[in-house]
């Protein structure tokens, strides 16, 4: 039987460009790839590399902490659902919120730290608990 690994990420363009080759190799090693994000650009070429898709709005540039729970109770639904050997997520909010989902479910994760942007670049609160979450 297959492994099963789910990719969290903010979107389906970003995930495409900037990942498709390391999706085609967990392919080719015989992996079941689930790619987790908002449906933009590219959603067919990702079904005929294999991956099946699942529609999450992820909502990059919001901060509000409400919508925040939503976004974690969505990946904690969808990954107690899917059930994989292993997480890997690309952005900050599947890092952040797809990891606490992983945590809670008992899911390996691999999260990888891309860019941390505004959320570092201005001291303040939103700085505080963006360095908070990545611990």
């Amino acid at each position: 039987m297959n492994k099963k690994i789910a990719i969290l990420a903010n979107d389906t363009t970003y995930t495409y460009n900037l990942r498709g080759a390391i999706i085609k190799e967990l392919i080719n090693n015989k992996y079941e790839v689930y790619i987790v994000a908002k449906i933009l650009k590219f959603n067919d070429e990702l079904k005929k590399m294999g991956c099946n898709i699942i529609d999450l709005n992820v909502g990059r540039h919001g901060k509000n902490p409400f919508n925040d729970i939503i976004l974690f109770r969505e990946y904690k639904k969808i990954l107690k659902k899917l059930k994989p050997d292993i997480a890997l997520s690309y952005n900050i909010k599947p890092n952040v919120y797809g990891g606490l989902a992983c945590r809670k479910l008992n899911i390996k994760y691999m999260p990888n730290i891309t860019g941390l942007g505004t959320a570092l670049e201005y001291p303040g609160i939103l700085q505080k608990i963006t360095i908070f979450l990545h611990k």
